[in-house]
């Protein structure tokens, strides 16, 4: 899937695999056979191999460290990787790499023998992206300009997707090792990142050990390699992809791109005159990323895409948005009533909503009265950021929060819900702050399909396996939702039912929010007050 066939190097700690061996995961169970020469990477060896009912699967075989004992791998760190990958097994963005999950065996071995040496390996077991590397594909000119950057347009897409709280599991994902020989164009789903051996979770220290690749690797963690490592990285890897396609296979100085000097403008004149488009567009779109300091590399990857659109397109990004709310809205079956009003409260005593998100894309979000009307975007951005409605007014410190719900006719593939953060505090056009989750959880999903109620810390939310829930009602009919907050809990009633009590981290006080996702809804009878 990447990188280059090479043997592996002779001292090295690992028993590596060879073609016809048989990997056995799971004490024996899931069986697969290695088809071709492993690829040799920085963490490891990737086996093209076939599960025993035919499917193909691409197996990493994450490097033992040099002297590790049979104890290797301590428990932390097998627990670290499942992390890493746990958001990834229900992530359906078409532009990462599917992955099954992580698991220890014994090393590969021929059929019908026994394993060389008795100590364990780590394979993360991921799809099989058929297709060619974008480092391929850019140095033997198979892709005319206009395709290589359409694929950095993915690339861009598959960072946004793990740089976000609420699709990886409340907690950025940071890949580390962007380059083209990881990302794989396919016919069927453009670019493709793959290999998930160095990610990491935002806020991890740094592996010292981590191999870099020239070019694609941040100047701060070449001068500081035990730099804590941040979302700035992959900004950067992405810059320098982009750098790489324009200018057909160069990589940017290491010292990355401070300013539209007259050098840089020389080597991205003749890129720009392949693409139709102005020096002038196409030179912030690099010099971003590959600043030197990543204080001033763009901190919104989905503004640089789209920006990176018009020079694909050659049409202006608002209206591609404007077009996408517009399905949103006629794609909404069952829910007549929420044709958008633009009606404001008719009684002094009703409590005032306004929208959330819109700075992100916009979306239908109204108020009549003690109604609100919310349909969310549809599109890729659905679980990128947070959508609804808060209160307005001073914060406070004891909320009761309750309305009748209906959601709209739902794709049960997909989860759906609604969320009331019953003291939040609004930051950058997102609520952040304590939250009750009602939603629903598709069998994609560990322990689904059923309706839940959980408590979720904003802007993340998205699923945990591993967070306190409450088995719920079908969220798919009309319910009455009441939520009380004082102190440090916090719980929810449905229908008038017992409620569920959860836990805060803190005493919070703020603003009333609802926010909804998957699918449209109808809030009636809205009250907000002290808690009772």
């Amino acid at each position: 899937m990447s990188e280059t066939l090479e043997p592996p190097p002779s001292d090295s700690d690992d028993v590596v695999g060879s073609v016809g061996d048989l990997i056995s995961l799971r004490d024996d169970q899931d069986e697969y056979q290695i088809l071709a020469v492993p690829v040799r990477g920085g963490e490891g060896w990737t086996y093209q191999a076939q599960s025993r009912g035919g499917s193909l699967r691409a197996i990493k075989q994450l490097r033992r460290p040099v002297g590790a004992g049979p104890e290797w791998p301590p428990h932390a760190e097998v627990r670290r990787w499942h992390d890493v990958v746990e958001p990834l097994q229900t992530e359906k963005s078409p532009h990462l790499v599917r992955v099954i999950g992580v698991f220890a065996g014994p090393p590969p071995c021929a059929p019908n023998t026994r394993p060389a040496s008795s100590a364990r390996c780590v394979y993360v077991v991921m799809e099989w992206v058929e297709g060619s590397t974008l480092d391929d594909s850019v140095r033997e000119g198979r892709q005319p300009l206009r395709h290589l950057v359409r694929a950095v347009r993915d690339l861009g897409e598959a960072v946004r997707v793990l740089h976000s709280e609420t699709r990886m599991d409340g907690s950025p994902t940071l890949h580390l090792d962007i380059k083209p020989a990881n990302c794989i164009v396919t016919r069927e789903r453009g670019l493709v990142l793959v290999d998930t051996g160095t990610m990491r979770r935002a806020g991890e220290d740094a592996d010292p050990r981590r191999p870099h690749t020239p070019g694609f690797v941040a100047p701060e963690y070449i001068d500081d390699p035990a730099r804590r490592p941040t979302t700035h990285a992959d900004v950067y890897a992405l810059g320098a992809v982009l750098y790489f396609c324009l200018t057909r296979g160069e990589v940017p100085p290491a010292t990355g791109v401070d300013g539209a000097s007259a050098e840089l403008r020389g080597v991205l004149r003749p890129a720009a005159r392949r693409l139709a488009v102005p020096l002038r567009t196409l030179v912030p779109l690099v010099v971003g990323p590959l600043h030197p300091d990543p204080a001033h590399r763009p901190a919104d990857v989905a503004t640089w895409m789209h920006d990176l659109e018009r020079v694909i397109a050659a049409r202006p990004v608002t209206a591609a948005v404007t077009t996408a709310v517009v399905v949103v809205t006629a794609a909404v079956v069952g829910l007549g009533a929420l044709a958008p009003s633009d009606a404001p409260p008719e009684s002094a005593g009703a409590a005032s909503f306004v929208p959330f998100g819109q700075t992100y894309a916009p979306f239908d979000a109204k108020q009549s009265v003690d109604v609100l009307r919310i349909v969310p975007p549809s599109g890729p951005e659905r679980f990128e950021h947070l959508w609804g409605m808060h209160a307005t007014g001073p914060p406070v410190c004891s909320s009761h929060v309750e309305f009748d719900v209906t959601l709209g006719d739902e794709d049960r593939s997909n989860g759906f819900g609604v969320a009331v953060a019953p003291r939040s505090e609004i930051r950058g056009d997102q609520p952040a702050g304590s939250s009750v989750q009602y939603e629903w959880v598709p069998a994609s999903v560990p322990g689904g399909p059923n309706s839940r109620v959980r408590p979720a810390s904003l802007p993340g939310g998205a699923w945990n396996g591993r967070t306190a829930r409450v088995d719920a009602p079908d969220v798919g009919t009309r319910r009455h939702i009441s939520v009380d907050a004082v102190g440090t809990s916090m719980s929810v009633a449905l229908d008038g039912g017992t409620p569920a009590t959860f836990a805060t981290e803190t005493e919070e006080c703020g603003v009333a929010a609802i926010r909804v996702w998957g699918t449209a809804a109808l809030i009636e009878n809205v009250r907000v007050g002290p808690a009772q």
